[in-house]
């Protein structure tokens, strides 16, 4: 059977989503108002090491600024940034020149005049004819779509409550460093980010808000999309927050757990399975989250830039 996604997607940027997510949660139903004393001083600091140690109420009340641990980041993109800007060059292949194997000259003069047009002779004619309409440059750059060379990633934002706040700082670790080599191959890249979960364990259908945060040409700011894909902070209590919002939009009680999380199979299945994927322009789409330690994050990373290298090649 195929799953229901019930996906509120009309935010223009991360802006326009959080001004919608204080307005709801500030004015939930009775259906779900049962979830704001979650949110409070008191039960926060009941078990204030679930957000991540060291982390205040005050500090998450006024909203996460910074991803918790750059330090992780850091390494691993050096970790992997060497060798995969490697796999990358050979496999994507820089755009090169390339050359017509017919024209004149004993000496490659055709790469001396690379500037020069060839001229089409006319076969049933011993005279030279030139047509300025088929003029063909001797050196030229092969076209490649556009489109080609552009991938969309989704990215999962949420964990179970076993998970711990530690394994949570790699859940999208791996779209942060990919997103970062591609476009320094000159891939565009853009990314989103999805808030929600499968009402019960047979995921027969999900809520959720689909939240754009970087478009095509917009640059990638590192800190904010590890914030909001791997901090513990942000995604158990504003992405909570969201969540419930998300219910709240679509008239629907929260369900005590919150729901079942997502990982990146699960978001692939929900997006593309329910046909939600056949709104999106783009052609190439890649999904993260649920990745709880650097091997799973390395291992992410190795498989994805394979397949984003099979396709990508020119």
């Amino acid at each position: 059977m195929k799953p229901i996604a019930l996906i509120k997607d009309d935010f223009k940027n991360l802006l326009d989503y959080h001004e919608w997510v204080n307005d709801t949660f500030n004015n939930l139903s009775k259906k779900n108002i049962s979830h704001k004393p979650s949110f409070t001083k008191q039960e926060v600091e009941r078990n204030i090491n679930w957000y991540g140690k060291g982390t205040t109420y005050k500090e998450l009340s006024e909203g996460v600024k910074q991803y918790q641990n750059p330090e992780l980041l850091e390494k691993l993109y050096h970790q992997v940034s060497d060798e995969l800007s490697t796999v990358i060059a050979q496999k994507l292949q820089a755009r090169k020149l390339k050359f017509n194997a017919l024209g004149f000259g004993m000496f490659c003069f055709d790469r001396a005049a690379m500037t020069l047009y060839k001229t089409k002779v006319s076969e049933s004619s011993q005279t030279l004819k030139v047509k300025t309409n088929t003029k063909e440059l001797f050196a030229y750059f092969p076209e490649v779509s556009r489109e080609k060379h552009a991938v969309e990633f989704f990215i999962s934002c949420n964990a179970s409550a076993s998970v711990k706040a530690e394994e949570m700082l790699y859940g999208g670790v791996s779209a942060v460093i990919m997103a970062e080599l591609l476009i320094k191959a000159g891939i565009k890249v853009k990314i989103n980010i999805l808030i929600g979960s499968a009402l019960n364990q047979d995921r027969e259908k999900y809520i959720a808000s689909l939240i754009p945060v970087k478009e095509y040409d917009e640059p990638l700011d590192r800190n904010l999309l590890a914030l909001l894909s791997s901090d513990p902070r942000f995604m158990r209590f504003e992405a909570f927050k969201g969540l419930i919002s998300s219910y709240e939009y679509f008239n629907m009680e929260t369900p005590g757990s919150l729901g079942s999380p997502m990982n990146a199979y699960e978001l692939k299945v929900l997006l593309e399975d329910s046909g939600y994927t056949k709104k999106l322009q783009s052609n190439h789409r890649f999904y993260f989250g649920g990745t709880f330690s650097e091997s799973e994050a390395l291992e992410k990373i190795n498989n994805t830039i394979e397949t984003i290298a099979d396709f990508l090649k020119p």
